[in-house]
């Protein structure tokens, strides 16, 4: 089964409706949900999410989105090593330098980000929500 990463702007864009990006983002969302691939994130992300979904939404309940989030969102462990790899890269944003390095160990197939310029030089498949749709849409 495809291995798939999400980034938090993904998963915020399916979260929050954010238009014109949430449509991509949805379908990715149902995509994992039906099984036919399996996403990740960083546990860095879910702090991220929590502390934006809190932020934003004052009257919901972060926690119980992101424990429903949890039911087909997998957290790619992340260790010293990665750490360290993410100290020695050349990415500008360490955040970004944390989940490539997790990603890269975890044999992910597919990093889906709206932010692909701060992937440039990488060996993964860096793709934004709507490139991974296309690509989905032409293998079938």
């Amino acid at each position: 089964m495809i291995k798939i990463f999400l980034d938090s702007d993904i998963i915020l864009d399916y979260l929050l409706d954010r238009e014109p990006f949430s449509v991509y983002a949805e379908w990715i969302i149902q995509y994992i949900k039906d099984k036919k691939c399996e996403g990740f994130t960083t546990g860095n992300s879910y702090g991220n999410l929590f502390y934006i979904l809190n932020d934003i939404n004052k009257k919901k309940d972060a926690k119980s989105i992101l424990k429903k989030l949890r039911k087909y969102i997998n957290v790619i462990p992340t260790n010293e090593k990665i750490i360290d790899q993410a100290l020695e890269s050349a990415f500008s944003d360490f955040e970004d330098a944390i989940q490539y390095n997790s990603a890269l160990d975890f044999k992910i197939e597919y990093f889906i980000t709206r932010n692909k310029k701060d992937y440039k030089n990488c060996s993964l498949n860096i793709l934004d929500a709507r490139e991974f749709y296309t690509l989905i849409c032409n293998k079938s």
